[in-house]
């Protein structure tokens, strides 16, 4: 089965869903309760995930109740808080607009978590620089109807795995990729039956939600000039521990060069004097560079794949390293900087899916 998502078509199928079962739901009623979210859609797990990402809603705001003058962690407050979550989620109230956005988040979950596991944590949980085990991961999986084993398996591996009971978003996808080399449970099996259901709001063609793979084409004879202009991409980009050594200015015979200026100045000088109008016309502008940064070179899923793979889901840190790049004035001087910056400090693996086509987007880029 294809491996690589295409976030951007899970995406905009969860939009059109959502949209067109809002338009059915409230065309009736103006509100959605509780009760209405685990009915209204024959997929009974974007129920349950709309539910959950209520849940995670209020647990982020919650978690930043602050005040100079309370003590929002003292046990019995958050006993309170827990007891005041329960009373709300027996009155849940939403009107279209809330519904949809909800919705959205959790149909989009909800193919995730059929067809690619380990991106449903990859898009639930990056966003956290560190994830406690029960408080995050344990309370949002109890919403997870499909394929109810695997996900068990996969939290009791991560929390065996750390006694400490948290876990860094990184590690946490190596446990889950863990789990499913090794599982045998079989979540490819039944996916298209799974998400058969959807088809009752709006048609879903699952070959959609996967990235063409594109055929491996032979590489193209390197002029040897052209080898030699080149930086050696290799050394640069994999050998993180070489040091980077000095380059030897080429020596250039000038003579030649000297004697072509002579002449030219005395041809120069045998010509009439131009009018002052031809002389003082100014010179045309440059064309515009058709170059395409790297920022608008990125499509919108690969974006999202990039920021999650290779930043830990830091937005800011993506936006300000395609920001330098674009900065750059030619290919050596933007590995340098990736290599200096990124490549180490999030661990880059150079078989890695993502860094492979990043390096691919910034080849075109110079």
């Amino acid at each position: 089965m294809q491996t690589n998502i295409d976030f951007y078509t899970v995406a905009d199928y969860a939009q059109k869903f959502s949209e067109k079962l809002c338009e059915a739901v409230f065309a009736k009623k103006d509100f959605l309760t509780g009760d209405d979210l685990l009915t209204i859609c024959p997929n009974e797990q974007v129920g349950f995930f709309a539910l959950g990402t209520i849940f995670m809603k209020w647990q982020d705001e919650a978690d930043n109740l602050q005040s100079p003058f309370f003590d929002y962690k003292a046990d019995a407050v958050q006993d309170a808080l827990q007891k005041v979550f329960n009373i709300l989620s027996r009155h849940i109230k939403l009107n279209k607009e809330a519904a949809l956005e909800i919705l959205e988040d959790a149909v989009e979950d909800t193919l995730l978590a059929t067809i690619s596991p380990y991106d449903f944590f990859r898009k639930n949980f990056n966003p956290y620089p560190l994830i406690i085990i029960d408080a995050q991961i344990k309370a949002y999986l109890d919403y997870v109807r499909v394929h109810k084993p695997l996900y068990d398996e996969i939290y009791q591996f991560i929390d065996e795995k750390e006694p400490d009971n948290d876990i860094e978003p990184r590690q946490m996808r190596l446990a889950v990729q863990k789990v499913l080399d090794e599982t045998k449970y079989d979540y490819e099996k039944n996916i298209s039956v799974l998400l058969k259901s959807l088809d009752a709001i709006l048609p879903l063609d699952l070959d959609t939600l996967f990235e063409d793979e594109e055929p491996e084409t032979e590489m193209p004879e390197i002029d040897p000039e052209e080898a030699e202009r080149e930086p050696d991409t290799e050394a640069e980009l994999f050998d993180i521990e070489k040091e980077e050594q000095d380059e030897k200015p080429q020596e250039v015979t000038e003579e030649p060069a000297k004697e072509e200026e002579v002449k030219k100045e005395k041809e120069e000088e045998a010509k009439p004097a131009e009018p002052v109008s031809e002389i003082a016309k100014p010179a045309p502008a440059p064309a515009p560079s058709s170059q395409k940064s790297l920022k608008d070179s990125i499509p919108l899923h690969k974006k999202f794949a990039f920021i999650n793979e290779l930043f830990d889901g830091n937005s800011n840190e993506f936006n300000e390293a395609v920001s330098l790049i674009d900065g750059c004035s030619d290919y050596h001087k933007a590995i340098q900087l990736i290599k200096e910056k990124y490549f180490r400090r999030y661990n880059w693996d150079l078989e890695n899916t993502e860094v492979k086509d990043f390096y691919d987007l910034l080849s075109k880029r110079f």
